[in-house]
């Protein structure tokens, strides 16, 4: 479970040097899917203070912050030449100069500052840009799904006029400015810097990484994996889960999401399972139909933001529709079943009929763990709240998720369920 001292430490850190900034919008997003967008973001013992463009102070607890995001107005300059880097805890770097010795790689990164990370922790450096969806991408992911026993070697060759890859198992050794120091059947050579395409690094399995206790992104497009963090100034220094120090400027960062890794929301996983049966015509199996009149991710069947309706706003005392950022639409006579990751202990959620809608609607939402009875609920459109899913799934491997007939067939059958998340 993440550390929320620390996490506040971060937060406060990263917001002082937001607050400064003029018409930058600092958007958070709770746990429960409420995005509520603001200029400044201050933090406080408790809670994260935005002020809203009315002037208003939003006050959010620190516990229910799943992600922030800074939505910058200026768009980073991306050198053609750049190159790129994998980590073996799926960290995404892009640099712009990369040297190797003694099995330890220093990297200028694309944001100008300085990194220093032991060839262990890297998966493979990339020296070109392929274009995707070419048959040379094909080729470089043949290549790197390969299984040799050693370090892998990738270089270009123009055949007939034609480019291709192709890849020779050996050690790979000091990487200068210029050239590459290469082993391979007992022999060495200096293979010239030109031609490299990329550097596969051997990793033997069993190595286990920590988990993840947020993830990093900036406006390079640059994905950082964490397990640890501090800030020193204007310099945010991410610890990977592979124990990779890497420095960022504050003002880089566009998104911090605490939620990964302790958080599984259904709405972006495929169901194993996902049958509709409509009002009339038997069942419907083609998934691309299915899709179209049956569920939709993160949007309405109209693609209009998802909501739901709350005669007491959530518990704010006004009435209240609001929008929220995840979730599924999905008609009566639905079921989907999910296979859950060890680990998580709780499901949470919101169901409710489409605003839309309302007062039509009435359906049965059933959920069911490895055959088991878990939940059982009406969800009416004409109920002034939404339904709240609150429960216990520790151990669950099979969950089953059915919107059965209501009162009415299927007259207004919209059912919104609003960021149905398994948490750890």
């Amino acid at each position: 479970m993440i550390n929320f001292r620390v996490m506040l430490l971060l937060l406060t850190a990263i917001a002082m040097s937001y607050t400064v900034v003029n018409g930058q919008t600092v958007r958070v997003i709770t746990m429960s899917g409420e995005a509520v967008a603001g200029q400044q973001l201050e933090i406080t013992e408790d809670s994260a203070n935005l002020s809203l463009q009315s002037g208003e102070l939003k006050a959010l607890p620190i516990s229910e912050i799943a992600k922030i995001e800074w939505l910058k107005t200026d768009a980073a300059e991306i050198p053609g030449t750049t190159l790129s880097l994998e980590l073996v805890d799926d960290t995404k770097l892009l640099a712009q100069q990369v040297t190797v010795e003694d099995s330890v790689a220093t990297v200028q990164l694309i944001t100008g500052l300085t990194a220093t990370i032991p060839t262990r922790n890297i998966r493979w450096i990339r020296f070109k840009t392929i274009p995707q969806g070419s048959e040379l991408e094909t080729d470089w992911s043949e290549i790197m799904e390969s299984t040799e026993a050693g370090d892998l070697l990738i270089v270009r060759r123009e055949i007939d006029d034609i480019l291709t890859l192709s890849g020779v198992e050996g050690v790979l050794g000091t990487l200068s400015e210029t050239s590459l120091a290469f082993k391979f059947d007992d022999n060495e050579v200096e293979v010239e810097r030109e031609r490299l395409d990329t550097l596969r690094y051997y990793h033997p399995a069993g190595r286990k990484l920590p988990e993840v206790q947020a993830k990093l992104v900036d406006r390079f497009g640059q994905i950082l994996y964490l397990r640890d963090w501090r800030v020193d100034s204007e310099t945010f220094v991410a610890k990977t889960l592979s124990n990779v120090e890497l420095p960022n400027r504050v003002a880089d960062i566009v998104e911090l999401d605490l939620e990964v890794g302790r958080v599984l929301h259904f709405a972006d996983v495929e169901p194993s399972t996902f049958e509709w049966t409509p009002f009339v015509g038997g069942t419907l199996e083609a998934n691309h139909l299915q899709n179209l009149f049956a569920m939709t991710r993160n949007s309405t069947f109209s693609g209009k933001p998802l909501s739901l309706y709350s005669a007491t706003g959530f518990g704010s005392g006004t009435t209240e529709t609001r929008t929220f950022t995840r979730g599924m639409a999905l008609r009566s006579q639905s079921r989907l079943v999910y296979r859950v990751p060890e680990g998580f202990k709780r499901l949470i959620g919101w169901a409710g009929i489409d605003p839309t809608v309302r007062p039509r609607g009435n359906v049965s939402l059933l959920i069911e763990g490895d055959g088991q009875a878990l939940f059982s609920s009406t969800v009416d459109g004409e109920s002034p709240e939404p339904v709240k899913i609150d429960l216990e799934i520790e151990g669950v491997r099979r969950l089953s998720i059915q919107i059965l007939f209501g009162e009415a067939g299927d007259l207004g059958d919209r059912l919104h369920l609003i960021e149905l998340r398994a948490v750890k």
